[in-house]
């Protein structure tokens, strides 16, 4: 069946009522009859992530296809990954992969973000294999001004890999997949958050952690970047993150992974993880500032890792200017390759689906999201190319193109028209 075909179907865009958006701001719905389906994207446990180009916006959305077949989709993982990250877009920052909407039909539930054209870190460290000091430490930098931004939601990612680090065009990173972060949603006052004075993007423990407030003991996560304590099945907090940070430094400067190189199994990997030393290659030049900045994040006992209130500190960090960095000002030492996106859609979805619900049968009205049609102006997007983000009448330009038909029959109607020049009265 063609997308075309699928406007046979009730949609959420029948009733105003029928998506969860904040009250002072329309939203507009969204359903796959409005997308032509481009190219897929990647895959993984969840489903499929799909490139489309929404035809109302004519915007490009990264749509994430999850069955609700598959095990690893149960509703409590949805609706988690869902507000997780529906909490993080309705704020202006720069760090998060914006969520556009959320839905479901019968068969699946969608995931629409904004599309950053850049890739991911997975697919340039599978390109280069290796990176310099400079332009991993770059990226370094702003994965730890995420994480503070994240851990001050009161958030653990759980899943920070490179394939869940994407590239803007300019270079400059975003953190998505949030499927199986953990959002602890009571606060409590005792773990208080400053803003830094030089920079109000800037946030800084006030004090450490009080870690048992924040504990958790699912076992999740991929293998190779999960923390000890993680396969040991205990309890644990934020500093998971900042383990997978270390492993993550150590691939982008080895083009190796600190533990399980050479395992063929998650047992194997997770023995590995718990009991090997972690050892540096003699092939590849890493300075030791590097080396004893991934050893403090990599010990196996949490209790003796790098705190995370230290971690700007670190000699690693000699002459980083954070406050620039918060603000972006500091230009990437690398922009990705753009590839132009494919014109034509596809004739039938490349999957199989169901028939969507409408406001009334909706079963999960909870998962159903859709992002306030002013957050889309007031975010930051200038360092996506113009393609990506139209809008009539968005310049002069357009205006002027809107308004040629009409000079035209002014010009002919007067003897001004093309190739003809007025004559000066005497």
């Amino acid at each position: 069946m063609s997308p075309a075909q699928y406007r046979q179907y009730p949609s959420f865009s029948s009733n105003p009522s029928s998506s969860t958006c904040h009250d002072s701001y329309p939203c507009r719905r969204i359903d796959l009859a409005d997308l032509d389906f481009l190219k897929l994207i990647s895959g993984g446990g969840s489903g499929k992530v799909f490139l489309v180009r929404d035809r109302v916006q004519m915007q490009y959305l990264a749509l994430k296809v999850m069955p609700k077949r598959r095990e690893l989709n149960t509703v409590s993982n949805v609706l988690n990954e869902r507000k997780t990250h529906s909490a993080l877009s309705l704020e202006d920052n720069r760090y998060f992969l914006p969520l556009v909407a959320s839905w479901h039909d019968e068969v699946n539930y969608y995931i629409a973000t904004e599309y950053l054209p850049g890739g991911d870190l997975a697919l340039h460290l599978a390109k280069h294999r290796i990176f310099s000091e400079q332009r991993a430490k770059f990226y370094v930098c702003e994965i730890i001004l995420a994480l503070e931004e994240l851990h001050a939601h009161k958030i653990i990612h759980r899943d920070l890999k490179p394939s869940n680090i994407m590239l803007k065009a300019d270079g400059h990173i975003v953190l998505g997949d949030f499927g199986i972060s953990r959002h602890f949603e009571s606060r409590d006052p005792s773990a208080a958050f400053e803003r830094d004075s030089m920079d109000s993007a800037i946030c800084l423990p006030h004090k450490r952690f009080d870690a048992a407030s924040y504990l958790t003991s699912d076992d999740c996560g991929t293998t190779y970047y999960m923390a000890p304590e993680q396969h040991l099945c205990m309890k644990y907090s934020f500093e998971v993150d900042y383990w997978a940070l270390g492993v993550i430094l150590y691939r982008m400067l080895t083009g190796l992974m600190p533990f399980g190189q050479t395992s063929s199994s998650k047992h194997e990997i997770a023995c590995s993880v718990i009991h090997d030393e972690l050892r540096f290659p003699n092939t590849v030049f890493i300075s030791p500032e590097a080396q004893d900045f991934i050893r403090g994040l990599l010990v196996k006992d949490p209790g003796e890792r790098i705190h995370f209130s230290e971690i700007k500190n670190d000699p690693f960090f000699d002459g980083v200017n954070w406050a620039a960095v918060s603000r972006c000002q500091l230009p990437s030492s690398w922009r990705p390759y753009i590839p132009p996106n494919p014109r034509h859609p596809h004739t039938v979805l490349p999957f199989e689906y169901g028939t969507p619900f409408d406001y009334h049968s909706d079963p999960l009205p909870s998962f159903t999201w859709y992002r306030p049609s002013d957050l889309r102006k007031r975010r930051d997007m200038a360092s996506l190319p113009s393609e990506y983000t139209p809008h009539p009448c968005k310049d002069i330009t357009s205006i002027g193109k809107l308004m040629r038909p009409l000079k035209q029959g002014l010009g002919t109607l007067f003897g001004t028209g093309k190739g003809q020049t007025r004559q000066k009265r005497g």
